[in-house]
């Protein structure tokens, strides 16, 4: 099954925000979020978090499942109300947001997606982005315990970034993870996302396959319940970054290997005619880094 409504989707998880950038909040004696939305996300997060805690104040952690604009913007406005808010992520994210041109992206797509989601004057100062900060470097395997009983085990799952962290949370059976789990475009079509390493996201996708995963909590489109539509939707994201894998190959040897012009006649065929909602800067980046991941994985066979 796979559901766009937000609300409870275990018993200690409750699906926040908007379907088109999901945030989930597990409810213990210490709440966490996972990721932080855009900046335009602030007054959805705020709203639920609020009616769910009973405060807008309460969260213990935010795990990070990656560094990318969309699942950072909100982290600023959180760490300035929760005062004992703990942020935890992969280390190599701290090198991102120490690097100024890094943050002066992060900035600039955010104000872009104010194209989507248009953004109240009254949150303008709160979602402010002056620097952002790891507090805790989360390893492969680690363990958070939010209660006697309920505990976040992290996964290092590159592939879509070198920085990913999936996370999954006992006893509920609930993974949480970033765009290389599978992102639906509003169409209902998945989209491949293997941004920083195609083999290491296959290899990511099939180191879950056999897990006891009940529900995939995805960070764009929504989520996918039941232990039987897991396995499915695991399954047909390997089969469509193959695929895209397959297609950009195509594309390098009609192009001769010129990465702009397989960018440009693929953002046509995906970006135009699929109707997805994103910035078409941030999806040029991201399918310019696929073109780019590919080619360099033929030119190291050559050598």
């Amino acid at each position: 099954m796979f559901l766009q409504k937000k609300g409870k989707i275990s018993d200690h998880v409750h699906f926040i925000n908007d379907p088109r950038v999901c945030n989930y909040l597990i409810t213990a004696p210490k709440p966490a979020l996972i990721d932080a939305g855009y900046t335009v996300s602030v007054p959805l997060l705020e709203r639920d978090i609020s009616s769910i805690l009973g405060s807008v104040t309460n969260l213990f952690y935010l795990f990070l499942t990656h560094s990318h604009y969309d699942h950072v913007g909100g982290m600023a406005y959180l760490k300035r109300v929760h005062p004992r808010l703990q942020v935890a992520g992969h280390p190599r994210i701290q090198k991102i947001f120490s690097n100024p041109k890094a943050l002066d992206l992060i900035r600039t797509l955010n104000a872009q997606s104010e194209r989507f989601f248009p953004l109240p004057d009254a949150y303008r100062e709160k979602v402010r982005i002056d620097q952002l900060k790891i507090d805790h470097p989360v390893e492969d395997g680690e363990s958070f315990d939010l209660d006697n009983h309920i505990s976040l085990q992290a996964i290092y799952s590159p592939g879509h970034t070198r920085d990913g962290i999936w996370y999954y949370l006992k006893p509920d059976q609930v993974l949480f993870g970033c765009d290389g789990l599978g992102v639906y475009t509003h169409n209902g079509s998945l989209m491949a996302e293997f941004t920083s390493n195609f083999h290491s996201l296959m290899t990511s996708l099939r180191r879950i396959q056999n897990m006891e995963i009940e529900v995939l909590a995805l960070p764009h489109s929504g989520v996918v319940i039941g232990k039987k539509s897991v396995q499915t939707h695991i399954r047909k994201t390997l089969e469509e970054n193959q695929r895209y894998h397959d297609r950009i190959e195509q594309g390098l040897r009609k192009f001769e290997g010129d990465i702009q012009q397989v960018v440009q006649e693929m953002t046509h065929e995906e970006y135009e005619a699929r109707d997805i909602r994103q910035p078409k800067e941030a999806f040029m980046l991201n399918l310019e880094a696929m073109v780019r991941v590919v080619k360099r994985e033929k030119e190291t066979l050559l050598y």
